[in-house]
């Protein structure tokens, strides 16, 4: 094979100059373009209307009771609800879009007074009695089950 002896000096000279020039010529990385984004709001909205929902408007906090005591808080949410209902109940399902905070019913109550009424306290006691109660309960039953060892009764089968 022939090699042009000029051609080879200029190639060699250009390579020596210019680390980034190569032999084809010089190599060009791609930008990526970033096409305008959406915020996750819209995101989920589009995702959603795919599954025939609709927004339902001025939900503003949820709020997730656990069987701990503890609340998990969700602020500024999105909430969707199907327009055809496939059960005899009406389903919502509850899409979160904020960031959350684990609370406690004390640090909740002046925002739950506030929705409800001053008229109604009565039924915050009762559902905070409730809530107390079932936490006892869960705390017993944690108790009980410290050594990892289930209780088997009598009679019951698995």
């Amino acid at each position: 094979m022939v090699v042009n002896q000029a051609k080879l000096a200029k190639l060699k000279q250009l390579s020596a100059k210019n680390k980034t020039t190569k032999v084809g010529g010089k190599r060009i990385t791609k930008k990526s373009t970033q096409s305008a984004a959406q915020t996750t709001t819209d995101k989920i909205v589009d995702a959603m209307k795919g599954h025939n929902s609709s927004l339902i408007p001025r939900i503003a906090e949820i709020n997730f009771f656990c069987a701990d005591g503890n609340i998990i808080h969700f602020e500024s949410t999105l909430i969707q609800k199907p327009t055809v209902i496939q059960s005899e109940s009406n389903c919502i399902t509850a899409i979160p879009n904020a960031k959350y905070e684990y609370k406690t019913i004390t640090d909740l109550v002046p925002g739950i007074i506030r929705q409800v009424g001053i008229q109604n306290t009565e039924y915050l006691q009762k559902a905070t009695e409730y809530l107390q109660k079932k936490l006892r309960q869960v705390n017993l039953d944690i108790d009980n089950d410290k050594d990892g060892i289930p209780v088997i009764e009598e009679g019951k089968t698995f």
